[in-house]
């Protein structure tokens, strides 16, 4: 059996009430409010992932729950709501899931049955084209926005030849794919002062096709209306912009060097205090319910000595999030929200974490903790 349980709402305490093998005779008696619940979030290849619902948290729960009416899992849980994981699951196969409350050897409540449809299998035989923008050793790509199939943008620094074969004195950087080719681009940034040249581009997100930004070395960003770039110096750094991330051109973050987070609400930036001189690297977030979940991570990369930091964005305030187990070579985070955190970096350094606490069968961890498995094998019910 195979199992990951990450809880949202940790209440882990030590273990009360009777065995299993012995009959309970100190249990408090059986209430009506002996309520429980399950519900399918979403399914992939070989996952479920379910949402598990107490209403009486004031003590430890024993819940089973059965796949397919046979026992898959079994453990003590006082948490509001639990998401578990079932990794043991085949595609294109349906499963049915209840869940069940215990005292002793008593069903004090159960859930309604629920199904979850796993994901069926793809044909893998993808054909790669690999496209080489720019002459010589200066041209470098480092970060890529995607429109559609027919629109997506690259950008960095990326030098051609002239007609009389010298490198150009003044590089692109910008490459813009129309769905049948790369055009190179010099999008105007401008720098401290008030020049505007055209700085070699750090990062580059989209909301759509005629809403476009992008930062610069120079510390500036530019901005495509769908009609022409409007770019500006931003003062409002403790650092070089690295990578930009939000929802709209009216909720836009920026973090970088010198642990350097800024804020962009539609007319003007702030400066967020990120409690950290490490270099964030990413930024990314995804919604979560009514809410967003904003995660950042900053790393010393291969540097020694070695640091990292992983945080927590909400708003202007932002917060440090335990990393336990995390190396200090990741580069990029992904996630999404209370299922899956992936973290990629170099020096070996990828890994799988849960920045809230974890239980597995039979053991409870009070703390949060972060799990690194390097090249993410898996979860086979004990270790990563």
């Amino acid at each position: 059996m195979r199992l990951r349980i990450f809880t949202f709402i940790i209440s882990l305490l030590t273990s009360l009430g009777c065995s299993k093998e012995e009959p309970c005779l100190t249990c408090p008696p059986v209430t009506p409010t002996d309520t429980v619940d399950i519900t399918v979030l979403g399914t992939g290849l070989t996952d479920a992932t379910l949402r598990l619902s107490l209403r009486d948290t004031t003590r430890i729960h024993m819940v089973t729950v059965n796949r397919n009416n046979t026992l898959w899992l079994s453990a003590s849980i006082a948490a509001v709501e639990t998401v578990l994981i079932d990794t043991g699951v085949l595609p294109a196969r349906t499963y049915t899931y209840q869940a069940f409350l215990k005292r002793g050897t008593n069903i004090t409540g159960s859930s309604r049955a629920v199904q979850a449809r796993t994901m069926d299998t793809t044909s893998h035989n993808a054909v790669w084209q690999i496209d080489t923008l720019g002459v010589g050793g200066g041209s470098v790509l480092v970060d890529v926005a995607i429109v559609n199939d027919t629109l997506a943008y690259a950008v960095g620094e990326m030098h051609l030849k002239d007609s009389t074969g010298q490198v150009e004195s003044t590089p692109h950087n910008m490459a813009l794919w129309n769905g049948q080719e790369w055009q190179l681009m010099r999008v105007p940034t401008q720098a401290f002062g008030g020049g505007v040249g055209n700085y070699p581009i750090t990062t580059v997100i989209s909301f759509g096709p005629n809403d476009i930004w992008t930062f610069s070395v120079a510390g500036s960003y530019s901005h495509w209306n769908g009609y022409s770039w409007t770019t500006a110096y931003v003062p409002e750094r403790s650092g070089g912009g690295l990578k930009l991330w939000g929802t709209s051109s009216s909720n836009l973050y920026l973090v970088g060097t010198n642990g350097s987070i800024s804020h962009y609400n539609g007319s003007s930036w702030q400066n967020i205090a990120s409690g950290t001189t490490i270099e964030i690297r990413d930024i990314y977030g995804s919604a979560n319910g009514s809410k967003t979940e904003i995660l950042a991570i900053a790393s010393t990369g291969l540097d020694v000595p070695s640091a990292k930091k992983l945080l927590q964005i909400s708003g202007n305030t932002v917060t440090p999030v335990l990393d336990d187990g995390l190396p200090t070579s990741l580069f990029s985070l992904w996630f999404v929200p209370g299922k899956e955190y992936l973290a990629v970096g170099g020096g070996g350094g990828a890994g799988f974490f849960v920045p809230q606490a974890s239980v597995t069968p039979g053991q409870r961890t009070p703390a949060s903790r972060c799990t690194l498995c390097t090249g993410c094998g898996g979860w086979n019910g004990t270790t990563y």
